[in-house]
């Protein structure tokens, strides 16, 4: 078994080591130290064992023994048959106090595994929500899911199989520490039988555990895929009879996935039958010898006695160390892909110093004036350019229409407004500051402050309409009498009067529970809330009717002159009291009204 790839992962531990916390180090240094502790208590309670049962068969045999000699004198006992009695309470001693210590790295693995697992999943999932607009577009977010959920899961038991290993190590080789001082040859004899038959079992399953452990994780991901795809499509799935479909797809990951799992489990399992037929042959054995060796029957006994529970265990431990080393080298897979994230992010941080500017005095640095769009180019990875040169300036308090055909560049163009995506070249320039440039981040989160953005689809909550509106907040810090001046600036707040539990009514997932103008107003009033300085409605009013639509426009019409609204639509008749419309076309602008 090679060391790097088998037993002992340190590349791996060490790389963990790196982003774990100062009191997470701390406990696994304090973990570490209780097994090494279990290790020395399975010594000594070994060690006593064997004058433990020879005071039982025949004391005066203890005499012969120096240290024997030396403890009676000292604790001032006269004869050997008053001895029983403080070894027997020593032995108890010893007993009571190792199970006490491995209860209590029982107690440490699994409340230190807990926290680091709760650590790596909310350090994940930071990371994913920090990551820029092109990131998410360009990944799944079921291969995200699956990263906080599983593919975390999978590094904490992989951590979880590191640490018992480590246990069951230390454990081992008390025993093994033991049982050489007490017959050397009989104890090499031991752990070369069990030892080489766990190195031949280790390297014949390596490989499949391995493969195994890159199944899971491809098709975890696939099963999360198919489950989003259809459950978030229910109405389509019904409407057009697909679930036979999806039935299918499901199956085809979840049968493959399940059985790689069995056979990890049983890979790791299977063993421990196989190695009991050693441990009894082991047990005959080392009474063989001693029967055919020892000159003395009567140490035959405390020494047969102590072998037994020697071995008795020796094989568990044993196994679990080949069981946990199974596990880990199953899961290393996930934690390799959850360091990788953490290194990738390492390198890739722009560490910004937000404190050069103070938060309250955003507001004043940032649109007093204009927003220029300077020879802007955007294309997505290793795709076409969708902006193409793009040069335009917006002045505030302008109505700005942005019309064209599907696939135009007009949503992308107001993503890069946002300051979602960055221009492959030119410059995004707010009052003359370059809000892109990579020393002016500070200023790119002050500019999106200062935005909010209605699309077509408005994502709602299954939640209150009191904190979809209030997104992003929690319960006690959202404003009621701001809600009810945004309901009704979006034209909403008679329909939300009118529910059974006004501003508490759920609305449920997306919003089932409304209508698409219902929706849209909530949209509008989530938009108000946050006091922005423009707001871009970005296809707000293409999915609903034309009276609903009519209704819309005019609550957007009716919207303060002191905000820059830039509305985006297919149809002219959306953006006809625009103080100018901006025509694109394959990401040009072809004409300006």
């Amino acid at each position: 078994m090679k060391i790097n790839k088998g037993l002992i992962n340190l590349k791996l531990i060490s790389r963990l080591w790196y982003y774990l916390n100062k009191k997470r180090k701390k406990n696994l240094i304090i973990l570490f130290i209780i097994m090494i502790l279990s290790g020395i208590l399975e010594i000594f309670t070994l060690s006593i064992l064997f004058p433990f049962l020879m005071a039982i068969i025949e004391p005066e045999k203890l005499l012969e023994f120096k240290i024997t000699k030396y403890l009676l004198n000292f604790f001032g006992i006269n004869s050997t048959e008053s001895i029983l009695i403080p070894l027997t309470f020593l032995f108890v001693i010893a007993v009571s106090f190792s199970a006490i210590v491995r209860l209590t790295n029982l107690w440490l693995n699994s409340n230190l595994v807990a926290s680091i697992g709760s650590d790596l999943s909310n350090k994940v999932y930071n990371i994913y929500l920090k990551k820029n607009y092109e990131f998410h577009v360009n990944n799944n977010t079921s291969k995200l899911i699956t990263n906080i959920t599983s593919i975390v899961d999978g590094s904490i038991t992989f951590l979880t199989s590191y640490l018992f290993l480590g246990t069951a190590f230390f454990t081992t080789f008390g025993i093994l520490i033991t049982i050489f001082f007490i017959n050397w040859v009989i104890a090499i004899s031991t752990i070369s039988t069990i030892g080489i038959s766990y190195v031949i079992l280790a390297t014949s399953t390596k490989n499949k555990l391995k493969n195994n452990g890159g199944k899971i994780v491809k098709f975890h991901r696939n099963l999360i895929k198919t489950l989003q795809e259809g459950l978030g499509a229910i109405r389509e799935v019904i409407i057009n009879s697909s679930q036979i479909t999806y039935s299918k797809i499901h199956k085809k990951n979840d049968q493959p996935l399940r059985k790689a799992y069995a056979q990890n489990q049983f890979l790791e399992s299977f063993p421990r039958v196989a190695m009991e037929a050693v441990g009894l042959f082991i047990i005959a054995f080392i009474a063989l010898v001693m029967t055919i060796t020892l000159k003395n029957n009567s140490t035959l006994l405390p020494i047969l006695g102590t072998f037994a529970l020697g071995a008795q265990k020796l094989l568990p431990a044993i196994q679990q160390i080949y069981a946990n080393w199974a596990i880990s080298t199953s899961y290393s897979h996930c934690l390799k892909e959850i360091l990788n994230i953490f290194d990738e992010e390492e390198i890739n941080s722009s560490k910004i110093e937000l404190k050069k500017i103070p938060q309250k005095s955003f507001n004043n640095i940032i649109f007093k004036n204009i927003i220029e769009f300077r020879n802007i180019h955007f294309s997505y990875q290793n795709g076409p350019e969708i902006i193409k040169n793009l040069n335009l300036i917006i002045k505030k308090g302008e109505r700005i229409g942005i019309v064209g055909r599907s696939g135009s560049g007009k949503s992308t163009l107001t993503d890069i407004l946002m300051g979602l995506l960055v221009p492959k070249k030119g410059q995004l320039k707010i009052d003359s500051i370059n809000i892109n440039k990579s020393t002016n981040q500070q200023y790119l989160y002050a500019w999106r402050k200062n935005l909010a953005s209605i699309p077509q689809n408005i994502y709602l909550t299954d939640s209150t309409i009191a904190e979809n509106i209030a997104f992003g907040l929690r319960k006690e810090e959202i404003d009621f009498r701001q809600l009810e001046r945004v309901a009704e600036q979006a034209c909403i707040l008679e329909f939300i009067k009118s529910t059974p539990n006004g501003f508490n009514t759920i609305v449920g997932e997306r919003g089932v529970k409304l209508s698409g103008g219902q929706r849209q107003r909530l949209g509008i009033a989530r938009a108000l809330y946050k006091k922005p300085k423009i707001i871009i409605f970005d296809e707000a009013t293409s999915s609903l009717d034309y009276q609903t639509e009519k209704e819309i426009i005019t609550t957007i019409n009716n919207l303060s002159r002191d905000l820059t609204l830039i509305i985006v639509a297919h149809r002219l008749s959306t953006t006809k009291n625009c103080d100018r419309i901006i025509k694109i076309e394959k990401g040009l602008i072809v004409e300006e009204v």
